[in-house]
């Protein structure tokens, strides 16, 4: 565990879980990570918000391919 900055690596990403309880926020992160590894985030940040509707749509545009 982690307890300073100073000793994080820097090319993770660091996203606060507002409840501070990984396995409810756990979905939402998977969800975006995945759709960020697929290029359908764009340039936006890794978050633990729900997908917008266009993310949603162009994921599911390439799976049928």
């Amino acid at each position: 565990m982690v307890t300073s900055l100073a000793n994080f690596r820097s090319d993770y990403t660091i996203v606060p879980i507002p409840s501070g309880v990984f396995l409810e926020a756990r979905d939402h992160l998977y969800t975006n990570i995945n759709l960020l590894r697929m290029g359908c985030s764009g340039r936006m940040a890794l978050t633990l918000q729900e997908p917008r509707r266009a993310q949603f749509q162009m994921s599911v545009s390439l799976q049928k391919e």
